[in-house]
C-alpha cells in the first residue's frame, strides 16, 4: 500500500466528525432501533477519536528534541498496542504532565463513555437461557447496554470525548482562551462566538 500522509488531527477529526454525524442522525431517526443502531456507533466513534488523539499526542512527543524522559516507555506501549483503558491511566502524566483525575469532571464522564463502549463492544456476560413452559432458548447475551441507548446518547458520548480532550489539553498547560481553537484544530468543533 503507498503511503498517505497527513497531517496529525485528520485522523481524530475523521473521527470525530463522523460521531457528530452519527449523533446527529440517532435524532432524526425513524425508529428507536435505528436511533440507539446509531448512538451505538456515535458512541465507538467518540471514544476511537480520543484514543486516536491520545495515539498521535504520544507520536508528536516522541518525535520532539530533546528526547521525552517517557520516550521508552511510551514507544513499548504503541509496539504493543497497550489497552486503551491502560494509556487513559498512564499516559496523561506522561504526554501532559499531569495525570487526569478519572473520578470526577470532564475523565469521569469520559471513563463512563468508555465504559459504555466497551458494555456494547466486549460482552462480559455468560449467555441466559430463557425457559417458557416447554421451550428453552439458549445462547442469549445481556444487551441493557444497547437498549439504554436513546436518540441523545450519541451527542453526550461526543459531548463526553470533546470535554475530554479539552480537559487533556488543560493538563498539558493550554489556557482557557485558547481551548475552543485547539477543538477546532483537533475535532473540528467551530468556536462559537460571544454574544
Amino acid at each position: 500500500m503507498t503511503k498517505a500522509l497527513s497531517s496529525p488531527n485528520r485522523l481524530v477529526w475523521a473521527f470525530a466528525d463522523a460521531a457528530r454525524s452519527l449523533a446527529a442522525e440517532a435524532e432524526v431517526s425513524d425508529s428507536v432501533d435505528q436511533a440507539r443502531q446509531k448512538a451505538a456507533s456515535a458512541t465507538v466513534m467518540a471514544v476511537a477519536c480520543v484514543e486516536s488523539f491520545l495515539n498521535v499526542q504520544a507520536r508528536l512527543l516522541l518525535s520532539r528534541d530533546p528526547p521525552s524522559p517517557h520516550k521508552e516507555q511510551l514507544e513499548r506501549d504503541l509496539l504493543s498496542k497497550k489497552p486503551f483503558g491502560r494509556k487513559l491511566e498512564e499516559w496523561p502524566l506522561m504526554l501532559f504532565g499531569r495525570a487526569a483525575d478519572l473520578g470526577r469532571g470532564p475523565a469521569q464522564r469520559f471513563k463512563a463513555t468508555l465504559d459504555s463502549r466497551n458494555t456494547l463492544m466486549h460482552f462480559i456476560s455468560e449467555t441466559q437461557t430463557l425457559e417458557l413452559e416447554s421451550v428453552a432458548i439458549t445462547g442469549l447475551i445481556d444487551t441493557a447496554e444497547f437498549d439504554s441507548l436513546t436518540a441523545s446518547s450519541g451527542w453526550l458520548a461526543v459531548e463526553a470525548a470533546e470535554n475530554f480532550i479539552a480537559y487533556l489539553l488543560e493538563l498539558g498547560g493550554a489556557s482557557a482562551d485558547s481551548i475552543p481553537h485547539l477543538l477546532h484544530h483537533w475535532v473540528a468543533k467551530v468556536p462559537r462566538r460571544a454574544a
